[in-house]
Protein backbone atom coordinates (compact mmCIF):
# COMPACT_ATOMS: atom_id res chain seq x y z
CA UNK A 1 0.00 0.00 0.00
CA UNK A 2 1.26 3.49 -0.80
CA UNK A 3 1.95 6.05 1.90
CA UNK A 4 -0.99 8.10 0.62
CA UNK A 5 -3.18 4.98 0.75
CA UNK A 6 -2.39 4.34 4.41
CA UNK A 7 -2.89 8.00 5.36
CA UNK A 8 -6.13 8.09 3.36
CA UNK A 9 -7.32 4.92 5.17
CA UNK A 10 -6.58 6.41 8.60
CA UNK A 11 -8.37 9.64 7.72
CA UNK A 12 -11.47 7.81 6.48
CA UNK A 13 -11.54 5.64 9.63
CA UNK A 14 -11.46 8.80 11.74
CA UNK A 15 -14.26 10.61 9.92
CA UNK A 16 -12.20 13.06 7.87
CA UNK A 17 -13.68 14.19 4.56
CA UNK A 18 -11.70 13.69 1.40
CA UNK A 19 -12.73 15.64 -1.66
CA UNK A 20 -12.13 13.27 -4.52
CA UNK A 21 -13.25 14.81 -7.82
CA UNK A 22 -16.92 15.73 -7.35
CA UNK A 23 -17.65 13.16 -4.62
CA UNK A 24 -17.49 14.06 -0.93
CA UNK A 25 -17.43 11.24 1.59
CA UNK A 26 -18.95 11.43 5.09
CA UNK A 27 -17.16 14.09 7.11
CA UNK A 28 -16.13 15.21 10.54
CA UNK A 29 -14.70 18.43 9.08
CA UNK A 30 -16.94 20.85 7.24
CA UNK A 31 -14.17 22.96 5.75
CA UNK A 32 -11.93 20.24 4.26
CA UNK A 33 -9.87 21.81 1.50
CA UNK A 34 -6.85 20.31 -0.24
CA UNK A 35 -5.72 17.58 2.16
CA UNK A 36 -5.20 14.92 -0.54
CA UNK A 37 -3.16 17.41 -2.58
CA UNK A 38 -1.10 18.24 0.53
CA UNK A 39 -0.45 14.55 1.26
CA UNK A 40 0.57 13.94 -2.35
CA UNK A 41 2.94 16.94 -2.28
CA UNK A 42 4.51 15.77 0.99
CA UNK A 43 5.02 12.21 -0.31
CA UNK A 44 6.44 13.32 -3.67
CA UNK A 45 8.85 15.71 -1.97
CA UNK A 46 9.93 13.18 0.65
CA UNK A 47 10.78 10.59 -1.98
CA UNK A 48 12.74 13.01 -4.20
CA UNK A 49 16.34 11.67 -4.24
CA UNK A 50 17.70 15.15 -5.00
CA UNK A 51 16.69 16.25 -1.48
CA UNK A 52 18.82 13.73 0.41
CA UNK A 53 21.48 15.62 2.40
CA UNK A 54 25.01 15.23 1.08
CA UNK A 55 28.37 17.00 1.26
CA UNK A 56 27.08 19.10 4.17
CA UNK A 57 24.20 20.51 2.11
CA UNK A 58 20.56 20.28 3.15
CA UNK A 59 17.44 21.23 1.23
CA UNK A 60 14.63 22.26 3.57
CA UNK A 61 14.08 25.45 1.55
CA UNK A 62 13.80 23.51 -1.72
CA UNK A 63 11.39 21.05 -0.10
CA UNK A 64 9.28 23.89 1.28
CA UNK A 65 9.08 25.50 -2.16
CA UNK A 66 8.25 22.17 -3.83
CA UNK A 67 5.29 21.52 -1.53
CA UNK A 68 4.13 25.14 -1.69
CA UNK A 69 4.09 25.09 -5.50
CA UNK A 70 1.84 22.02 -5.58
CA UNK A 71 -0.52 23.84 -3.20
CA UNK A 72 -0.54 26.91 -5.47
CA UNK A 73 1.87 29.10 -3.49
CA UNK A 74 4.60 30.51 -5.73
CA UNK A 75 6.15 32.81 -3.12
CA UNK A 76 9.05 30.74 -1.75
CA UNK A 77 11.16 30.05 -4.84
CA UNK A 78 14.85 30.91 -4.75
CA UNK A 79 14.91 31.81 -1.06
CA UNK A 80 17.06 30.39 1.74
CA UNK A 81 15.34 29.10 4.88
CA UNK A 82 16.01 32.38 6.71
CA UNK A 83 14.73 34.36 3.70
CA UNK A 84 11.53 32.28 3.68
CA UNK A 85 11.04 32.83 7.41
CA UNK A 86 11.55 36.60 7.02
CA UNK A 87 9.13 36.60 4.10
CA UNK A 88 6.44 34.67 6.02
CA UNK A 89 6.70 36.96 9.03
CA UNK A 90 6.19 40.08 6.87
CA UNK A 91 3.77 38.86 4.18
CA UNK A 92 0.00 39.35 4.46
CA UNK A 93 -0.34 35.95 2.75
CA UNK A 94 1.03 34.14 5.80
CA UNK A 95 -0.57 33.99 9.26
CA UNK A 96 1.33 33.13 12.41
CA UNK A 97 -0.66 30.44 14.21
CA UNK A 98 -0.46 28.80 17.61
CA UNK A 99 1.46 25.51 17.82
CA UNK A 100 -1.70 23.83 19.12
CA UNK A 101 -3.60 24.86 15.94
CA UNK A 102 -1.02 23.58 13.45
CA UNK A 103 -2.12 19.93 13.37
CA UNK A 104 -5.83 20.68 12.93
CA UNK A 105 -5.09 23.12 10.12
CA UNK A 106 -2.88 20.61 8.28
CA UNK A 107 -5.56 17.95 8.75
CA UNK A 108 -8.01 20.19 6.90
CA UNK A 109 -5.60 20.78 3.99
CA UNK A 110 -4.06 24.08 5.06
CA UNK A 111 -0.41 24.61 4.13
CA UNK A 112 1.45 25.04 7.44
CA UNK A 113 5.19 25.28 8.12
CA UNK A 114 7.14 24.98 11.35
CA UNK A 115 10.05 27.44 11.14
CA UNK A 116 13.05 28.52 13.19
CA UNK A 117 15.48 31.22 12.16
CA UNK A 118 19.12 30.56 13.04
CA UNK A 119 22.52 31.75 11.88
CA UNK A 120 23.93 31.02 9.44
CA UNK A 121 20.97 28.88 8.28
CA UNK A 122 17.49 28.47 9.67
CA UNK A 123 15.20 25.51 9.22
CA UNK A 124 11.62 24.85 8.20
CA UNK A 125 9.45 21.81 7.60
CA UNK A 126 5.87 21.19 6.57
CA UNK A 127 3.17 20.11 9.00
CA UNK A 128 1.41 17.12 7.47
CA UNK A 129 -1.98 15.52 8.11
CA UNK A 130 -2.00 12.98 10.92
CA UNK A 131 -2.09 12.68 14.70
CA UNK A 132 -0.08 15.04 16.88
CA UNK A 133 2.82 13.20 18.51
CA UNK A 134 3.69 13.34 22.21
CA UNK A 135 7.00 14.67 23.49
CA UNK A 136 8.02 14.38 27.13
CA UNK A 137 9.61 17.82 26.85
CA UNK A 138 7.04 19.71 24.77
CA UNK A 139 3.76 17.79 25.10
CA UNK A 140 1.77 17.53 21.86
CA UNK A 141 3.81 18.21 18.72
CA UNK A 142 2.34 18.51 15.24
CA UNK A 143 3.36 15.79 12.77
CA UNK A 144 5.88 16.96 10.18
CA UNK A 145 7.77 15.84 7.13
CA UNK A 146 11.36 16.97 7.50
CA UNK A 147 14.01 17.51 4.86
CA UNK A 148 17.27 18.57 6.50
CA UNK A 149 20.21 16.95 8.26
CA UNK A 150 17.90 13.98 8.77
CA UNK A 151 15.02 13.33 6.41
CA UNK A 152 11.94 11.77 7.99
CA UNK A 153 8.20 11.64 7.67
CA UNK A 154 5.39 11.43 10.24
CA UNK A 155 7.32 12.34 13.39
CA UNK A 156 6.65 15.23 15.75
CA UNK A 157 8.28 18.61 15.14
CA UNK A 158 10.39 17.95 18.25
CA UNK A 159 12.55 15.62 16.08
CA UNK A 160 13.43 18.56 13.80
CA UNK A 161 13.86 21.43 16.29
CA UNK A 162 15.62 21.91 19.65
CA UNK A 163 13.08 24.55 20.76
CA UNK A 164 9.45 25.14 19.89
CA UNK A 165 9.34 26.58 16.36
CA UNK A 166 7.03 29.27 15.04
CA UNK A 167 4.16 28.12 12.83
CA UNK A 168 2.86 29.89 9.73
CA UNK A 169 -0.22 29.03 7.66
CA UNK A 170 -0.65 30.16 4.07
CA UNK A 171 -3.79 32.33 4.17
CA UNK A 172 -5.18 31.33 0.75
CA UNK A 173 -5.36 27.72 2.00
CA UNK A 174 -7.09 28.60 5.30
Amino acid sequence: MSLFGSIKGWLLENGVTLKLSSNTQKTGYINMKDMPKLVDAVCATYTNPDLVPHDGKTYCNVAADSIARVMGCLELSGKTANDIIDYMSASPNWAKIAPDDAQFKANTGTLVYAVQKEEPHGHLCVVMPGYAKFSGRFGKCATVMNIGKNNFISKGWNWAFQECPTFYAWRPSL
